[in-house]
């Protein structure tokens, strides 16, 4: 195997006993807290940078995107709709899909 890899054997087991680095065990940590607050909001996308911050964590707003985008962690999305996409085929995130028409009768008062 290490032929394959290109590296020494004794490379290899040096890297094999190597303990977890700050910044791996950093990142672990950062994602098991993202995954808890993105389940506490209810799997909408919010102020999970705000939170983190709040519990003196410092951390870019970016950083947090890409890790939850490495991890699968989506926001459920809701079917929001203005009036420009009246007559437009929408695709919800459960795979049907439905269209929406504008009524043109004028509701009696």
């Amino acid at each position: 195997m290490c032929k394959v890899l290109g590296v020494s054997r004794s490379g290899y087991y040096a890297w094999r006993e190597r303990p977890e680095s700050l910044r791996s065990k950093r990142r672990k940590r950062r994602i098991r807290r993202i995954h808890e607050l993105f389940l506490q909001s209810r799997r909408l996308y919010g102020k999970i940078t705000v939170l983190l911050r709040r519990d003196e964590e410092r951390i870019a707003q970016k950083t947090v995107a890409r890790l939850m985008r490495d991890h699968g962690l989506r926001s459920r999305s809701e079917n929001w709709c203005t009036s420009r996409d009246f007559g437009r085929e929408l695709r919800r995130s459960d795979g049907s899909s439905s269209t929406l028409y504008a009524s043109t009768k004028r509701q009696p008062i």
